[in-house]
């Protein structure tokens, strides 16, 4: 990055903050009827049971619909914005639309749809040997559902694109395999221009699902290299240099938490994988964005831009891409531009994202306030197209302001202008933030506005929270137990809140019920060692209450071999003592 001056790039920080912070621009409580809203409608008329309803919106997003370059647009979009929190209460909804109409393919999509969320959620994004047995099991049967959902829903309607790009996503869960190349072969036969089915595959081909990167250059120069010039398809030049990022970070998964370390594996790996043909390749894929339309050929740089920028330790390479990114797409990666005004908004978020993760979030801001007003001059496909690319940005001030500088108003503000845009990804930051001003009826009626809209498990997480500080323990449990029966990455937390709730009470017993019956707050496969160890340190102190002092003394023994607690040390000693040790 570079940087003519600090003095005044602190200057354009602060007046950007101040801008942004003044005057969210065009959020308008009006719009409505966006991709999100469809979503919303869908899953509201499922879940009471209005399945005419339902399969009338779907029917007309699809017939809507038209493979656009890099995308099937707004089918994909639709699906992407359905299942954000896997509620428990949609499977049974739509086994029983399955069983009323047999021969619509609709609802068999969206449950496979359901299946294929929930069982990543299950199962996570770890190696499979950081992976529980259950959880590797339950993911299994998921996809084995989803697979038999999406395959039965080919059969009566082979006309979907997306039917086809999910079944290819269902199988790369298992690794690369003949029968997976054999259903891309037919899915590029019906839809040769759909480039996310080439994604997919080539994502499988990785060493680390049983493919080699011998194999992944050659599945790439097979279906780019001999594209026509200026081919959506050689943007899969880009898409397997991002590819073998990721594999390189799997490679060096043994140095993580080791910048230098990292860092260094990461330089040796990726200079092994990535050919100076490769790199050439890459700069000629990102110029198909002067050859095509612009806005979606940002989209089809975005992603992959965006999470190389997001992944610590690797910032060399990262850094690189978005210089070339950026100079294709006639933009300045500087904080303080020469020309402010000329950027495309992507490369001002793709630059916020950098300094994020080099942790200067001031930058950051200034960077996404700069996107909002490049965002403002873009020329749009579709109004709704506008309001998403807007509200994201909106969500991603949300994110800097609360999450990382503590400016919890402004988290407020930014995140209202979101949902404005029809943006409800992260619908529960407002009240995350009024708990955290201690504003607990604000923050509960706002959890419970998201929690109405689309049954956001971190909402009722939060919710619960709000109603334990604000005194009302009871409807705390109710909260706090939903989530703890949910695949959310709050899950933990919630037993944890639970057990504490019993502890205040006096009720030794309950608290050693709870955290008996969730026994996954002890798998560090499944939740972060600071929660194994808390998990542990809590029932040390249930048996310790109920005179048990030998499972007492093992539960805080296991409690400090995942955290060093203080706590848990103390209640050792002492057990230690009592037991004469």
């Amino acid at each position: 990055m570079k940087n003519r001056n600090i003095l005044s790039a602190w200057a354009a920080v602060l007046l950007a903050i101040a801008a942004a912070t003044a005057a969210p621009a065009r959020a308008d409580p009006q719009i409505t009827d966006v991709v999100a809203d469809k979503a919303l409608h869908v899953r509201d008329a499922i879940k009471r049971a209005d399945y005419a309803a339902a399969h009338a919106v779907m029917a007309g997003v699809l017939a809507d619909s038209k493979i656009e370059n890099w995308r099937f647009y707004p089918f994909a979009d639709v699906m992407t914005d359905l299942f954000l929190d896997t509620d428990t209460a949609l499977p049974e909804r739509l086994d029983e639309w399955i069983a009323a109409q047999k021969d619509d393919a609709i609802p068999l999509l969206l449950r496979a749809e359901y299946f294929y969320t929930t069982g990543w959620s299950v199962r996570g994004h770890n190696f499979a040997d950081r992976t529980s047995p259950r959880r590797r099991v339950s993911f299994q049967d998921y996809m084995q559902k989803a697979y038999a959902d999406i395959d039965a829903a080919i059969a009566l309607d082979g006309n979907n694109p997306y039917a086809f790009y999910m079944r290819l996503q269902i199988m790369r869960g298992y690794g690369i395999s003949p029968e997976m190349q054999e259903m891309f072969k037919e899915s590029i036969v019906r839809y040769p221009d759909y480039v996310p089915l080439y994604e997919v595959l080539l994502s499988a081909l990785e060493p680390r699902w049983g493919g080699s990167v011998k194999e992944m250059y050659a599945f790439v120069d097979q279906h780019a290299g001999g594209a026509p010039a200026y081919s959506p398809r050689k943007m899969l030049y880009l898409t397997l240099y991002y590819d073998l990022f990721s594999s390189s970070y799997a490679d060096c998964d043994a140095n993580r938490g080791d910048h230098d370390r990292m860092a260094r594996c990461i330089s040796i790996d990726m200079g092994r994988l990535v050919s100076a043909g490769l790199q050439r390749n890459v700069s000629a894929a990102l110029d198909v964005y002067n050859h095509s339309d612009h806005y979606q050929a940002g989209l089809a740089i975005k992603d992959k831009l965006f999470a190389m920028l997001s992944w610590p330790d690797g910032d060399a390479f990262s850094g690189a891409i978005l210089e070339t990114a950026a100079n294709a797409m006639h933009s300045d990666t500087q904080l303080t531009e020469e020309k402010p005004g000329h950027n495309d908004y992507i490369i001002d978020q793709a630059v916020a994202i950098s300094w994020t993760t080099k942790g200067f979030y001031d930058n950051a801001l200034a960077k996404y306030t700069e996107a909002l007003a490049d965002a403002a001059s873009t020329r749009f496909p579709s109004e709704d197209e506008e309001h998403r690319a807007i509200g994201s940005i909106y969500e991603d001030l949300a994110d800097i302001a609360g999450n990382k500088l503590h400016r919890y108003e402004d988290m407020i503000t930014y995140e209202r202008a979101a949902i404005a845009h029809g943006v409800f990804r992260n619908e529960h930051y407002i009240c995350y933030a009024n708990h955290a001003l201690k504003q607990y009826d604000a923050a509960i009626q706002a959890c419970t506005d998201a929690i109405d809209r689309s049954g956001s498990l971190y909402a009722r997480f939060w919710r619960a929270v709000s109603y334990r500080d604000a005194g009302n323990k009871d409807a705390a449990l109710t909260d706090f137990t939903q989530v703890a029966e949910s695949e959310n990455r709050f899950a933990a937390s919630a037993v944890i809140s639970l057990s504490m709730i019993y502890f205040d009470r006096k009720d030794n017993s309950g608290a050693l019920d709870i955290l008996t019956k969730y026994d996954f707050v002890y798998d560090p496969n499944r939740v972060g060692k600071q929660d194994v160890a808390v998990a542990y340190n809590n029932r040390c102190y249930a048996y310790m209450q109920l005179g048990d002092l030998h499972k007492a003394l093992d539960d805080c023994s296991a409690s400090l071999r995942y955290g060093s607690l203080p706590d848990a040390i103390r209640k050792r000693q002492q057990l230690l003592k009592s037991l004469g040790q």
